[in-house]
């Protein structure tokens, strides 16, 4: 039990702060970068690209960080309930409990598919610009 709580307390939060954290920075960097698309300045044309390139770096490490976290939780969950069934003499039965595992992994899958509608989108939506650089 004490490993669980060590576990949820002190290495998956960190990671789902990590991800929460880019994606935020994200979404803030995806707005800069739909204004500057908007009222493009001719005398910094690398700067729409620069922040269209930090913006889709920080959305796919944060997709990375939740993958993660997902697939961690996934594998302590199993681990937890092999070594309950595996320890001789014990009565304890550790179950892995399911509402968790599939929020993080919905999480998962809604950062992929924001990540990558907003790849199709940015690149229908730009005027003018040469993003694909």
């Amino acid at each position: 039990m004490a490993t669980a709580v060590a576990l949820q307390s002190q290495i998956f939060i960190s990671i789902l702060a990590g991800g929460a954290f880019l994606f935020i920075i994200s979404l803030f960097l995806l707005l800069v970068l739909k204004r500057a698309l908007k009222n493009p300045n001719p005398a910094k044309p690398r700067r729409a690209i620069l922040m269209k390139q930090i913006a889709f770096g920080c959305l796919y490490l944060s997709a990375a960080l939740t993958f993660t976290a997902s697939l961690a939780t996934s594998e302590t969950a199993g681990a937890l309930q092999y070594s309950s069934v595996a320890v001789s003499g014990s009565s304890i039965l550790i179950r892995p409990g399911i509402s968790l595992q599939v929020l993080q992994w919905l999480a998962f899958g809604f950062s992929v598919a924001f990540t990558l509608l907003e790849g199709m989108l940015l690149k229908r939506g730009h005027r003018g610009l040469d993003l694909e650089k």
